[in-house]
């Protein structure tokens, strides 16, 4: 749910997404979904509660709590591990404390405290929450760990804190998750920039070979590759979202596969077909050629068709086999296959170990850094529906992590 004002409106997810979710039925590839669109939420918004949940005074906990408050999910079905969800959530934000809530049980994960400490402040949130699951006692729970506010703060509320003292911790929280999000977003914006450098690089390297072989084929891939790189150069530094970044992530792809047709063209070999039911980048690298040659990766989820450029396909098949290219993300280099579309990666989050199929033979990978074991769902839909998040200034804590800096993940324990 949305809050305006005092009316709070009910998000549903669309019937398209919901369709794919659900035909899924938590496949690994939609279980990443998943934790994707809650994330998101997260970073957006502040909290993610679904429907069977009282939201009553959790605004103003979590205003009060301030720099203490944690990320929470609430979710009105149980999962088999709630820690390792709260592990995978945070690590796609990149900072901060996730709390994850379902019926029977919680867990919790953190970039802030040790093991130890997420353990004990996840225990007074059990105690907090109560046979009603009070979610704002729950947070005052959480921040009033050592350090944190005091207990009993949140429910005397204004009546302490003031309302200007609360209105200063609601917008110093809503500054530093929006610093938060622009960080991201500039992180992003740059790995995509850094593509679009080494696109120009193959428009500018192909152009005497076009102009000299006067092939109109040729040259009509060529135009339509350096048109679309040109649209792409100029929205990447004016991009708001991370989701207009992945558009345009796929129109670089575009541009590579033009330029692919071009030489194809040139050198008199038979033009690469168009791909219509995968990514056009490399699997292994998007920095690479277009990824022109057909190849399936085995994963825990099953078969998937990716496209590889000719060099790594040529590797793929020699003793050399090609190695992922890595992308920064939340400060960290990230294998090329897991990064996210938007950052221009193959966004297969939830793969650490696959193989590649070619000609019968299973070439074996491990590239870590993958989150394949996220907990399942007992059943029903995957977002449960519905959800209530908060777009007012209520936004939990948004403290950056020193780079380096590793999680700490609490037990998941019944309540």
């Amino acid at each position: 749910m949305l809050l305006r004002g005092n009316v709070i409106l009910v998000r549903r997810i669309k019937p398209l997404v919901l369709l794919v979710l659900l035909g899924t039925l938590w496949a690994l590839p939609a279980m990443a979904q998943e934790a994707d669109a809650i994330s998101r939420a997260l970073l957006d918004e502040g909290y993610y509660v679904e429907s069977s949940y009282s939201i009553a005074g959790l605004d103003t906990a979590m205003d009060t709590a301030g720099a203490d408050a944690p990320f929470l999910v609430a979710l009105d079905q149980n999962i088999s591990d709630p820690s390792a969800l709260a592990d995978e959530l945070v690590a796609r934000i990149g900072f901060g404390t996730v709390i994850v809530l379902t019926p029977d049980s919680i867990g919790g994960a953190s970039f802030d405290f040790d093991a130890n400490e997420v353990d004990g402040r996840l225990d007074q949130v059990v105690e907090a929450l109560g046979a009603d699951d009070d979610l704002a006692a729950a947070v005052e729970a959480f921040a009033g760990g050592p350090g944190g506010i005091s207990g009993g703060m949140v429910l005397v509320g204004l009546g302490i804190v003031g309302v200007g003292g609360l209105a200063v911790a609601s917008v110093r929280r809503r500054r530093r998750l929006e610093s938060a999000a622009q960080s991201r977003l500039a992180e992003a914006r740059t790995e995509l920039s850094r593509q679009v450098d080494l696109v120009a690089n193959d428009i500018v390297d192909l152009n005497s070979r076009v102009e000299l072989a006067e092939n109109a084929t040729a040259t009509e891939f060529y135009r339509t590759a350096s048109a679309t790189y040109a649209l792409v150069e100029e929205a990447v530094p004016k991009a708001g979202s991370l989701d207009e970044l992945e558009r345009l992530s796929d129109q670089l792809d575009e541009a590579r596969w033009e330029l692919d047709a071009a030489e194809a063209t040139l050198n008199g070999d038979v033009t690469p077909e168009r791909p219509t039911d995968r990514a056009m980048a490399c699997f292994f690298d998007p920095t690479h050629r277009a990824g022109i040659e057909d190849v399936e990766i085995e994963t825990a989820a099953g078969r998937q068709k990716v496209g590889v450029c000719r060099d790594c396909a040529r590797r793929l098949r020699s003793e050399d086999p090609p190695k992922p290219g890595s992308i920064t993300v939340n400060g960290q280099a990230v294998p090329a296959p897991q990064a996210p579309r938007h950052s221009g990666g193959g966004g297969f989050d939830w793969m650490d170990i696959f193989s590649v199929v070619v000609d019968g033979s299973r070439i074996p990978y491990s590239v870590g850094g993958g989150r394949n074991r996220l907990p399942s769902r007992s059943g029903g839909g995957l977002l449960g529906g519905v959800a209530r998040t908060s777009r007012s200034s209520t936004s939990p804590k948004a403290t950056r992590r020193s780079p380096g800096k590793t999680i700490s993940r609490g037990r998941s324990r019944r309540r």
